[in-house]
């Protein structure tokens, strides 16, 4: 501080620089100024400032916080201007030595123990300093606020950040690894949203909290609502999986706007079952072989024709009955066709007429069918059976 006879003629010069503990009774956060009433004089000292391990006037950069009344502080007032607050220190305490699986594992500073205030029935009592800060290890750095919000330089390389224990992202040197640990997670860009949600809810007698995973995506950044939307979990009370696409309509909670309608949807509920809805055409297309099989019953239904192309053979085996119907029936053949069966039944309503197969007795049959009639026998037919052209009638 300035002398005490600083208008005095014939003493003048400057007191030795002075340091006092003191708390803080003001924060003026809008003007960055501190209230300060100290421990020993019981001195007011007014709009102090506070140092900082940087800070720049230009544009406010630096390393800073602003401190709560109630702190304790220590105050210098130097020879040769006002005085200022050099820093932050904490008064003792009296806790209980920390189990062995929280405290650490170096060598910690050497503290005095209050031998009046061991008990048989618990562990010794030690004066600290720590105030309710967590068990750093040497080389540790941490910014650390009142409600428990953290960033944590771990020496080794690790880095956490996080708001409570189950608010947390962890970055791990060991194989480059992000770790993130909370309950609700989000991700909000201009393209899509990416959320894993827990819905709370006290209705369930198990306490059963619904959890899914949301996505989102748009068409384009500056559209307004979301294009495609993919969500995972407890969809709803038996949807477990369900994609949905639908070009510019879909909300943040799934319904649409406008009253617009998707184009495509793909369910999955928990038994398995599946349900896809599309609304135009679908092509698929498999380069390699493809194997369909259904152990259950299998229904097709098209709405108009259906043309089906084999460029090799084509087998169908029914063990059971064989039914096709048609209300307008034509069938081509280009090659042979043949029918396997050892009856052929032909008719409009109930086909109880039988058909003939061209058999060699058959054949031989008609060749010496011969009958009496009135006037002359009858003979073999013109031209006989046995040509070409009969062979092909017969279906040799």
């Amino acid at each position: 501080m300035p002398g005490q006879f600083s208008n005095s003629m014939v003493d003048s010069g400057s007191n030795p620089v002075l340091v006092e503990d003191g708390r803080i009774i003001n924060v003026d956060m809008r003007h960055w100024t501190i209230d300060v009433k100290t421990m020993h004089s019981q001195r007011q000292l007014l709009d102090m400032q506070m140092l900082a391990p940087y800070l720049h006037f230009a544009g406010g950069e630096g390393i800073y916080a602003m401190p709560e009344v109630g702190a304790k502080v220590k105050c210098c007032m130097p020879s040769d201007g006002a005085p200022f607050i050099m820093g932050f220190c904490t008064t003792f305490e009296r806790e209980g030595q920390p189990p062995e699986d929280e405290g650490a594992t170096t060598t910690q500073p050497s503290v005095e123990t209050s031998s009046d205030a061991e008990s048989e029935e618990g562990p010794p009592v030690e004066v600290t300093y720590r105030s309710g800060r967590p068990y750093l290890q040497q080389g540790d750095i941490m910014l650390r606020c009142r409600d428990g919000n953290q960033i944590w330089l771990h020496r080794g390389g690790v880095v956490e950040i996080g708001s409570t224990w189950l608010s947390k992202r962890f970055y791990i040197p060991v194989a480059n690894t992000i770790r993130d640990v909370a309950e609700n997670w989000e991700a909000l860009t201009l393209a899509g949203d990416m959320m894993w949600s827990v819905e709370r809810s006290d209705r369930s007698p198990n306490a059963d909290a619904d959890a899914q995973f949301t996505l989102l995506a748009k068409n384009y950044a500056q559209d307004e609502f979301y294009t495609v939307e993919v969500r995972a979990g407890h969809v709803g009370d038996d949807k477990r999986f369900q994609m949905t696409v639908a070009p510019n309509v879909i909300k943040s909670d799934g319904t649409f706007d406008g009253g617009g309608s998707p184009v495509y949807t793909f369910w999955i509920d928990q038994e398995g079952n599946i349900d896809l809805f599309v609304k135009r055409d679908a092509n698929i297309l498999v380069e390699g072989e493809l194997t369909e099989q259904v152990n259950g019953s299998a229904e097709y239904t098209y709405g108009s024709g259906r043309t089906t192309n084999v460029t090799g053979d084509d087998e169908t085996t029914v063990s059971g009955q064989l039914k096709m119907g048609a209300a307008n029936a034509e069938m081509r053949m280009n090659g042979s066709f043949k029918v396997i069966s050892p009856t052929v039944q032909l008719g409009s309503a109930s086909a109880g007429t039988p058909v003939v197969l061209a058999t060699p007795q058959v054949i031989a049959f008609f060749l010496s069918h011969t009958h009496t009639v009135v006037g002359s026998s009858t003979l073999g037919p013109t031209p006989p059976v046995t040509s070409p052209g009969a062979r092909k009638v017969f279906g040799e």
